[in-house]
């Protein structure tokens, strides 16, 4: 007996348990009655999966993820209206979620509304919507709203007011795809929607920060911080920091002791009472280390009373390929109107000719302007993500580098009747060198002083091979590309037109594109004598006939 006892026991530990999924419904009627109760029971891997409704009282506030590294979500957390009608409510009575037991980017909160969540101000730790402290979880797809927080008398390393999420001591947290809005912080409070205490090294990525407020209080409308900060992608606008206290950094507030990244984002229509209505910063540079502003491709318009304030110690920061209004010094930073489809109603999309992405129709539409933050980006920047047409540079602003950046022009006239075929096969950049209609795959010439300098010749050629033949699909409407860029045989493209019948096949390079070729094999370029000259071929390709 005892061996089997003993054998049981061994198979029981070598075989781990499959990962549940817990169900959990407002109305009591799920696995177990509240949040609460089902993470209790949890196990590290396990989801808590919630169903669409209102989940109040004990048990679904302060909901305490107990270090353990499992996801909290609901049915669907990238279908906004399940995020809507999936709701956390306080009842003006506690925060909605608190990590406080080492939790890793594996315990996963997702999914949700967490609203109306109240701490007064004998609560040492701010944070109504979701307090972080000493952890480092992955909060996504959720929307954090009406919370509100007043602050206590105590050191920012150990309190924050934040009425919306308060990132306290050695925590970690990535941020990720939420909506935080409409939170307060009163009385001393830092950071009406996001407060990064000291230590902290938060990653802010893909989110809305708007018309969140510190009330009376040190100031930080939007975030407040003296950690290390990343804010990537985010548009934070019509946040506020009023009051007798300090009242400064509507958008954001860098603190003594904070280093803050900004990348592609929106900084608009923040106020503060005295300094800083987009950005405060408080600037030192010295022992033990060197704090920095580091600002790119940015849009930073329409703050008041200014866009960015830096404090003591003088400089400007690191900030380069913004648009910033009034100006700013910095490599690429340009000062002009940023062309927003609808602040007012905060559509911060950029107006194009080309097209921009209209999230009430939810398709593509085209402008009469264009804004010249679009690819204004810095070069170096990843900008692969953005959809064609796009001049192959990232845009400036929060839609910079994804998906919702609004398309280019790009180097091919938008008259060009080959325009459309162009956006088809990819915008190919080859198609826009002047003579590629005329059989230049390159634009580089080639040749020598012996020989005399050719557009067109043995490298086109060889490239034309490589292409020939290539099948295509059947026709349809339009021609689906079976060559498309970035694969460079669309170079060899020259008449920009598909060849063939049913029976033969298609190919996108074939005859037609051969005899361009040899019409301009071997015409000289000119050159100064001794050199062989000739009439050159006539760089024409970008014209409308």
């Amino acid at each position: 007996m005892k061996k089997l006892i003993l054998a049981l026991t061994c198979l029981f530990f070598a075989i781990p348990c499959s990962a549940r999924t817990i169900i959990v419904d407002a109305n009591g009627t799920g696995d177990y009655p509240t949040i609460q109760a089902a993470i209790n029971d949890a196990n590290d891997g396990d989801t808590v999966e919630l169903q669409p409704g209102t989940y109040t009282g004990i048990g679904n506030r302060d909901i305490d993820f107990l270090g353990k590294a499992i996801t909290v979500r609901s049915i669907d957390p990238n279908d906004p209206s399940i995020v809507d009608n999936t709701i956390i409510d306080c009842g003006w009575s506690g925060r909605g979620f608190y990590f406080h037991s080492g939790e890793g980017a594996n315990s996963i909160l997702e999914g949700f509304t967490i609203e109306y969540g109240y701490l007064e101000e004998f609560e040492p730790i701010g944070g109504a919507g979701i307090c972080i402290r000493n952890s480092s979880p992955t909060i996504g797809n959720c929307i954090i709203q009406w919370n509100m927080a007043t602050a206590y008398s105590g050191p920012i390393s150990a309190v924050c007011g934040a009425g919306g999420i308060a990132i306290l001591g050695d925590s970690r947290p990535t941020i990720a795809d939420c909506v935080i809005t409409y939170n307060m912080s009163e009385w001393k409070g830092y950071g009406g929607g996001i407060c990064c205490g000291s230590s902290t090294h938060p990653t802010i990525r893909n989110c809305i920060i708007s018309e969140n407020q510190a009330f009376h209080g040190y100031g930080g409308g939007g975030i407040y911080c003296v950690g290390d900060v990343a804010i990537d992608n985010c548009i934070i606008s019509k946040n506020s920091a009023t009051g007798d206290v300090l009242g400064i950094g509507g958008g954001i507030y860098c603190d003594y002791g904070s280093s803050i990244k900004i990348c592609n984002c929106t900084i608009t229509e923040n106020t503060a009472d005295r300094y800083g209505g987009g950005i405060y910063f408080y600037y030192y540079m010295g022992p033990p280390i060197d704090h920095r502003m580091t600002i790119a491709n940015s849009i930073i318009w329409g703050n008041s009373p200014d866009q960015i304030y830096i404090k003591e110690g003088g400089g400007t920061g690191a900030v380069t390929f913004s648009d910033i209004e009034g100006g700013w010094p910095g490599t690429g930073n340009i000062d002009a109107e940023p062309c927003f489809v609808d602040a007012s109603n905060g559509d911060y999309h950029l107006k194009s000719q080309a097209g921009r992405w209209d999230p009430n129709s939810q398709t593509w539409v085209q402008d009469t302007v264009t804004s010249p933050a679009i690819d204004a980006g810095d070069p170096n920047s990843d900008w692969s993500a953005e959809p064609q047409p796009n001049g192959g540079r990232i845009n400036m602003g929060a839609y910079g580098g994804a998906n919702q950046a609004s398309k280019s022009l790009g180097c091919f006239p938008i008259d060009h009747p080959d325009y459309d075929i162009w956006v088809d096969v990819g915008c190919p950049p080859c198609w826009c060198y002047p003579r590629q209609c005329h059989g230049d795959t390159d634009n580089q010439v080639e040749g020598g002083t012996k020989t005399g300098y050719y557009y067109v010749h043995l490298h086109d050629l060889e490239l034309l091979v490589s292409a020939w033949n290539i099948m295509e699909p059947p026709p349809s409407t339009p021609y689906p590309p079976g060559i498309k860029w970035p694969d460079p045989n669309i170079c060899a493209d020259f008449d920009h037109d598909i060849e063939g019948c049913l029976k033969c096949g298609y190919n996108r390079v074939h005859f037609n594109d051969l005899v361009i070729l040899l019409s301009s094999w071997n015409i000289l370029e000119p050159a100064s004598p001794p050199v062989p000259s000739g009439p050159g071929i006539d760089p024409n390709c970008l014209g409308v006939p």
